[in-house]
């Protein structure tokens, strides 16, 4: 990351590299809080009716998700929370007709995702999927608020993008191609080994707030991998922005959000090749 980039004051409206066809295929924003141990499937299942019901038609059952924790100081980059519960507890999905937009609830996480569903669909774009989050969880909060169980502690945001690039896109027949889609440091074709036939990158960056202290991380990671559909060999680029608010309520997660989107696009375009952003449309 560039370090004249390292302590911009970010906003909703900080102006990014954008694209005409981005390989973006699915965006979770989301928050976690601490958890409400007495909210039950049951309440759970009354938010749905009273208030997503008409948006979100569709229910799913899901395992748990617990998010990892952004810790500094310690041994480990990302450390587990712990079960608040012994018995574990569902998250629900409630989604569109189309399952291309959902929310995703349990006692102590809250996320909206939008999804590429139809390969014609296109993505909405940032404020949209702000707007939705900010639609959707003020509904939650206010109903946990109202059925007696207080107000949401938030303790940690999170937002990932998912991108899918077919090697095709850069003459690829298998997995071979990806340092012409990511610059890769000292990974390129060798006189003795010949192409690389696949590989898999992870890297994160610290995320600080505007005075240099740590708020979260930024996680890279690049994953060899098939297309649903078609069965393609393609790349999946995920750009995860996890860490604390950035400052009280949620207003302060917000504010971390709009900073993660801020980190996520601009190591987009700081880590892919100059050949794939023409591809995909680059204007600035």
């Amino acid at each position: 990351m560039p370090s004249n980039e390292r302590h911009l004051v970010v906003s909703a409206d900080t102006p990014l590299p954008s694209y005409s066809s981005p390989p973006v295929v699915e965006v979770v924003v989301g928050v976690a809080f601490r958890p409400i141990p007495q909210l039950t499937v049951v309440d759970l299942s009354a938010f749905w009716s009273e208030k997503l019901k008409d948006h979100f038609p569709k229910v799913q059952q899901q395992p748990p998700y617990v998010p990892p924790v952004e810790a500094f100081g310690g041994p480990s980059l990302a450390l587990p929370m712990v079960m608040p519960m012994a018995v574990p507890y569902p998250r629900l999905w409630f989604l569109t007709n189309d399952e291309q937009e959902l929310v995703q609830v349990q006692r102590d996480y809250f996320a909206c995702n939008w999804r590429k569903v139809n390969p014609a669909s296109e993505y909405g774009r940032w404020p949209g999927r702000r707007k939705a989050l900010v639609q959707w969880f003020e509904e939650f909060a206010s109903f946990v608020k109202g059925s007696g169980f207080g107000e949401l502690d938030i303790t940690q945001c999170e937002l990932t993008y998912i991108d899918h690039v077919p090697t095709s896109d850069v003459g690829g027949k298998g997995h071979d191609g990806l340092d012409r889609i990511v610059r890769l440091a000292g990974l390129s074709d060798s006189r003795l080994l010949g192409a690389i036939e696949q590989a898999t990158l992870f890297a994160s960056y610290v995320i600080p707030d505007d005075s240099g202290r740590p708020l979260g991380r930024l996680h890279v990671d690049v994953q060899p991998g098939y297309r649903r559909e078609d069965n393609a060999p393609i790349y999946v680029l995920s750009f995860t922005s996890r860490g604390q608010p950035d400052g009280p309520g949620f207003e302060g997660a917000l504010r971390f959000l709009d900073r993660g989107r801020v980190w996520s696009v601009t190591a987009f375009a700081d880590l892919t090749t100059d050949v794939m952003q023409k591809h995909w449309g680059r204007h600035d």
